[in-house]
């Protein structure tokens, strides 16, 4: 899923459009692309990939329950910090976040197996999405004194 949502991203007029109005709706609109469309295209595939995911949840748990991914909003914020999207939006990439999801789940079972008590684990990766946003904010000011 993440090579075939970079590549339409990257490559198809509809990932250009999307990105664009990640970046700035009003901007969009006033050029004269449809935004309600793409929006809907978008709230579609990821009501597909959720439904996806939770199907695929439900196996390997051998079981379906509507609380299967309780409390796991801060890890998924964690991920997409960690990967270099922007919570404001227009900057980041598919790629980005799978691989800020990639260190998310190693940091989870370092945890585990370091013996950490499980209800720290929302305490230390909210530690990491505040390091996470130090280092970006850090590296926007060099960026932007450099400019």
């Amino acid at each position: 899923m993440t090579v075939l949502c970079a590549v339409v991203l990257a490559r198809a007029r509809f990932g250009r459009h999307v990105v664009a109005v990640g970046g700035s709706e009003s901007a969009v609109r006033l050029s004269g692309v449809p935004v309600d469309p793409i929006l809907r295209r978008v709230y579609l595939a990821s009501g597909l990939c959720a439904s996806l995911a939770g199907l695929i949840m439900a196996a390997a748990a051998n079981n379906a329950q509507w609380n299967l991914a309780e409390g796991w909003e801060l890890e998924v914020i964690a991920a997409v910090v960690i990967g270099g999207v922007r919570l404001t939006g227009g900057e980041g990439s598919v790629v980005g976040a799978a691989l800020g999801a990639l260190i998310v789940v190693v940091l989870r079972n370092a945890l585990f197996l370091s013996g950490v008590a499980p209800e720290r684990y929302g305490l230390i990766t909210g530690g990491v999405i505040l390091l996470a946003a130090l280092v970006e904010q850090f590296r926007r000011g060099r960026q932007e004194a450099a400019a």
